[in-house]
């Protein structure tokens, strides 16, 4: 969207009436945003300056095109510095028709303390304006992208709505996806306790082994030598299949939630460990450096400089440690227990109920979907600054 000179002058609060002699735009403002105007004389410099300095961001939005990146879209959120340099235009009209030598009847568009002041005052409305376009673009990709992914899953779920259907498919070796949807929806009560139980089991299991796991990874990174000592354990506890401890945690602490806590806890544990301490590595020692030039402590280090710049692997820690301890909860159901999805995936596979069992599977997908949204929200939150 170009703002032309028509637009200006029709303005109604931009009225400005010359005493002095008076020139059409020329040079560069013969093309750009002024053009066709009969302005003061003594303003040509700044018609020049904003025409030339609109001209060079043409190209250059023109050039990048939709490469326009998060940092190029921050000076086009002008409304608030738009509405204070109108305010200071008000406050200056009478400077300015004392240096402009021109009698104005109203300064609001392009009102000058400074002949700066113009020019600001014109690009902070040319920002605006270009803003609101690009602004209207997003939402055009963003609704086209919504479209797309839409069409997709109605494609890929009707498609094997239609090859069930055309190939007969018997039930109990994979139901219709349609059928599937409506044992979800109708007996959603049989599934709800067993998903309490579960979220539970994942929760809690998460919180001990997350909480562990980043306690660990800021001591190994601040004594290298205790790395030496816990390095193997924790090699261990990663390369070992948690299910396989679940038998021998049941003879310990029964066929309750306890087992299956535990199991979730040292699945996910070292994964955060290991990313934490990834990111904590990964520190700048030249920020470490200068921090403790001005006198900061060893916490202080860890809190305002290691902390801050290791979250973005902390948080991919947490997401890959819940989702490897969801697993971890849903296989120590199915190998012992009484309860819990992972238990009810057992029951209806043996009653070949085959619309309850993908019912439960495509619950706990949705389940591992939405942690990877949960994560994937915190990161855009708190650790965007660091893309």
């Amino acid at each position: 969207m170009a703002v032309t000179a028509t637009d200006l002058s029709a303005a109604p609060h931009c009225s400005i009436a010359a005493t002095t002699p008076t020139v059409a735009a020329t040079g560069a403002g013969s093309r750009g945003l002024f053009s066709g105007l009969a302005l003061p004389a003594a303003l040509q410099p700044v018609i020049d300056g904003i025409d030339a300095t609109l001209a060079a961001y043409r190209d250059t939005v023109n050039s990048r095109g939709d490469q326009l990146t998060g940092a190029d879209l921050l000076p086009f959120y002008a409304p608030d510095y738009l509405e204070n340099g109108v305010t200071a235009a008000r406050a200056a009209s009478q400077d300015a028709a004392e240096l402009a030598g021109v009698t104005i009847t109203e300064l609001q568009l392009v009102g000058i303390r400074s002949l700066d002041t113009a020019t600001n005052v014109v690009l902070a409305l040319i920002s605006f304006v270009t803003h609101m376009t690009l602004v209207q673009d997003v939402r055009l990709v963003v609704a086209m992208g919504v479209a797309i992914i839409a069409l997709v899953a109605v494609l890929v779920i009707g498609g094997a709505e239609f090859v069930v259907r055309a190939f007969d498919i018997k039930a109990y070796i994979f139901p219709k996806p349609s059928e599937i949807g409506k044992t979800l929806f109708l007996h959603f009560d049989l599934f709800w306790p067993h998903l309490k139980i579960t979220l539970k089991e994942l929760l809690t299991g998460f919180a001990i082994g997350a909480s562990i796991g980043l306690l660990l990874a800021a001591v190994i990174t601040q004594f290298p030598f205790v790395e030496k000592i816990i390095t193997p354990y924790i090699l261990l506890l990663v390369t070992t299949p948690m299910i396989a401890l679940v038998p021998l945690l049941i003879l310990k602490f029964g066929f309750g939630s306890t087992p299956r806590i535990i199991a979730v806890a040292l699945a996910a544990g070292p994964m955060v460990m290991i990313n934490s301490a990834t990111g904590f590595r990964r520190t700048d020692l030249a920020k470490i450096a200068l921090a403790r030039s001005y006198g900061a402590s060893t916490l202080q280090i860890f809190m305002k400089v290691r902390f801050p710049l290791a979250l973005p692997m902390i948080i991919v820690g947490l997401m890959v440690g819940s989702i490897f301890g969801l697993l971890t909860a849903v296989g120590a159901e199915m190998v012992g227990g009484k309860n819990g999805l992972g238990n009810q995936l057992a029951v209806y596979a043996s009653l070949i109920k085959m619309s309850h069992f993908y019912a439960i599977i495509l619950l706990l997908a949705l389940m591992g979907v939405a942690i990877y949204i949960i994560f994937y929200w915190i990161g855009k939150k708190w650790a965007s600054w660091q893309a």
